[in-house]
This record gives structure tokens, sequence and C-alpha cells, in this order.
């Protein structure tokens, strides 16, 4: 099937006349009613009826949606590819670690949005190390993940920017030991026999980690675990 043969199609459907859909696509009649013929071959019969009038067929009827979507998605195509060619479209795709809020970003891509007003922007959030994966494989252009200062085991061809400091909150309900205090140690974070395991920065930081019991991808889902 070539795009062609599906614009010749549509436009016949839309004009129900051969002669005028010819006149429309800039092709000489024959030509036209030789690659609707060419098509009708491929899809085991024919799109139209033509005597004593030009109609659509049955099979024409069922194929006609599909074959006004392809027409589309072909047009996108084109249109995407040539805007990237002329700069018009910036795509931007970021990784975001769980633990951070993807509202916190919003005015820093508003700053973006309004340098490249033709971004395109994808912000999908997943663990660090898929993360590092997507920016290995290109999917990725920049993460966002919260590493341990200590981790050094960058992959090659990856570069690590720190760009700040994020701290840990100890999540319990109000009867619990921990509820009254200003700060909870570590050692004391190690020791909890319940404790719910949020990313796998905070653990590594513990003294003497032991397993979490329970674990949640996001501080909203650590809360309600609490709860």
């Amino acid at each position: 099937m070539q795009l062609q043969q599906v614009r010749y199609v549509l436009e016949a459907a839309r004009l129900l006349n051969f002669t005028q859909a010819a006149k429309r696509c800039g092709v000489s009649q024959p030509a036209l009613t030789k690659a609707v013929r060419a098509l009708e071959d491929e899809l085991g019969g024919p799109l139209f009826h033509r005597d004593p009038t030009m109609v659509l067929s049955e099979l024409g009827r069922r194929m006609l949606p599909l074959l006004q979507e392809t027409f589309a998605a072909a047009e996108a195509v084109h249109r995407q590819a040539d805007s990237y060619r002329k700069r018009e479209v910036a795509p931007l795709a970021i990784g975001v670690c769980p633990t951070i809020q993807l509202a916190r970003l919003s005015p820093h891509l508003a700053e973006v949005q309004r340098a490249l007003p033709g971004l395109e922007l994808r912000v999908e959030q997943a663990a660090e190390p898929d993360l590092q994966a997507g920016l290995q494989a290109g999917t990725l252009d920049l993460a966002i993940a919260a590493i341990s200062p200590d981790d050094q085991d960058i992959p090659d061809g990856l570069h690590r920017l720190g760009i700040g400091r994020e701290g840990f909150r100890a999540l319990c309900p109000p009867d619990h030991p921990w509820s009254n205090q200003d700060r909870v140690a570590a050692a004391a974070a190690a020791a909890a026999s319940d404790r719910i395991q949020l990313c796998a920065v905070f653990e590594a930081a513990l003294p003497d980690p032991v397993p979490a019991r329970h674990r949640a991808a996001s501080p909203a889902a650590a809360a309600a675990m609490v709860e």
C-alpha cells in the first residue's frame, strides 16, 4: 500500500468522481484509476461500485475510516519531521525519580518554555537505575535523581551535577515514639522493624541498615501506608 494510493481513494470517495479526483490530485485519470485498482487488488475487493453511478462498496465503507486515519497519521509524521528540521520543535525528555515532586520543576520548565516556544516536553518518573538506562539509550535527555554523595558509580558517558541536598522526614502515626521528636537519628531509623523504604538513597545512608518491611514509590504512598 502506497500513500498516494490512499490519497487517491480518499479524494475519489469524497468526490465520487474519478475525473475530478484525478484533477484534484494533479494526475491523469488513467493513472489514478490504475492506482486505485492496484490497491483494490491488494485489499481483495472493490472499494467502489462504478455502475450505474459511482458509490462506495461495502468494503470501501469499512476501509474508509482506516484509510483516513492512515493518511492523517502520515501527514502528521511529515509535518513533525519538517518542523524538527526547521527547528520549530524542540523535544526535551526529562526523567525524575519518584521522591522528587514534579511541582518543584514547574517554574524552571516555564523558563525553558519561554526560551523555546516550540518546546515539546515529555516528563516521566522512574527509579534511578531506569533513569540511567534511559540516558544511556538516548530516550532521556536529562534525569533528576536522588543519589548519595558517596555514590561514585556513574556509568561511562554520563555526567553528574549536584543541584542541592534533599532531607528525609520520618513519617509516623501520632502515637508513635518518634512523633514528639524534632529529629530521628539514622541509627534509630535503622533499628526500626516496621520501616517503610521510600528510596534507595536513604537505605544507603543508614549505618547498619536492615531490610525494610514495607516499600513505597512516593512520599504520598508512604504517608498512606503510615495511616
